[in-house]
C-alpha cells in the first residue's frame, strides 16, 4: 500500500509539473458563415458584410499564457443610403484541432455569433459573444473569448473596408479536481490491495 500511495503522490506531482510547463500548438479552422437576415450579409439598407479570410492558426501557447488573435477578417461596404440598417448576426463554426498527442475532448467545435448593428450614417458595432472553453485529453483547457468589434463609421458609397474580428485565447492547466481524482484513484487502489492482502 505504501508503494502505491507514494506512486499516487508522485504521479500527482509529475502531472502538475508537466502541465505547468507544457507548450501546445493551437490549430483551428473557421467554418462557413451563417447570416441571420439573409445569405448575402446585407443589412437591409444596401450596406454589406462579408468574410475575407481566416486569421492566423498554428501559433503556440504555454500553460498559463494567453494571446489576442485574429479569428477572421470581415469586409464592410456602404451605399448612398444613410438610413439605419438594423442587425445582422454572423455565426461561424470554430473547430479546435488536436495538438500532437493531445486530442480535443467535448466540445471540439462551437458556434461563435457576432451580432452586428448598422445604425444611421453607417455606424457599425457588435456584441461580445460568450467565451468557449475546450478541454484537451490531458485535462488542460483552451478558452476562446471573442472581443466585440470596436465601433466605427464609414462614408457613403465606401468600398470594401476590412476589420479584424479578434479573441483572447488562453491555455490553462486542468481544474484541480482532475489531478486530485487521479491521485485519489491510485490511493483507493492501494487501499483495496491492502484489504485483499
Amino acid at each position: 500500500m505504501r508503494t502505491l500511495a507514494k506512486l499516487a503522490v508522485a504521479v500527482l506531482l509529475l502531472c502538475s509539473a508537466l502541465q505547468a510547463g507544457q507548450t501546445i500548438t493551437i490549430n483551428y479552422t473557421i467554418g462557413s458563415q451563417v447570416f441571420s437576415a439573409n445569405s448575402s450579409g446585407n443589412f437591409g439598407n444596401g450596406d454589406d458584410l462579408n468574410a475575407v479570410s481566416q486569421g492566423t492558426s498554428g501559433f503556440t501557447l504555454a500553460t498559463g499564457q494567453s494571446t489576442v488573435q485574429t479569428l477572421m477578417t470581415l469586409s464592410f461596404s456602404t451605399l448612398a443610403n444613410t438610413a439605419a440598417g438594423g442587425n445582422e448576426t454572423d455565426t461561424i463554426l470554430f473547430t479546435l484541432n488536436s495538438s500532437g498527442a493531445l486530442t480535443v475532448n467535448s466540445p471540439n467545435s462551437a458556434n461563435i455569433a457576432w451580432v452586428f448593428t448598422d445604425v444611421a450614417n453607417h455606424n457599425f458595432s457588435s456584441n461580445t459573444p460568450a467565451p468557449v472553453t475546450f478541454t484537451y485529453s490531458d485535462g488542460t483547457r483552451l478558452t476562446v473569448t471573442p472581443i466585440a468589434l470596436t465601433s466605427f463609421s464609414l462614408a457613403n458609397n465606401t468600398g470594401a473596408t476590412n476589420r479584424a474580428m479578434t479573441a483572447t485565447i488562453s491555455y490553462a492547466a486542468p481544474e484541480p479536481a482532475t489531478s486530485v481524482m487521479l491521485g485519489a484513484g491510485l490511493a483507493a487502489l492501494a487501499f483495496i490491495r491492502r484489504k485483499r492482502a
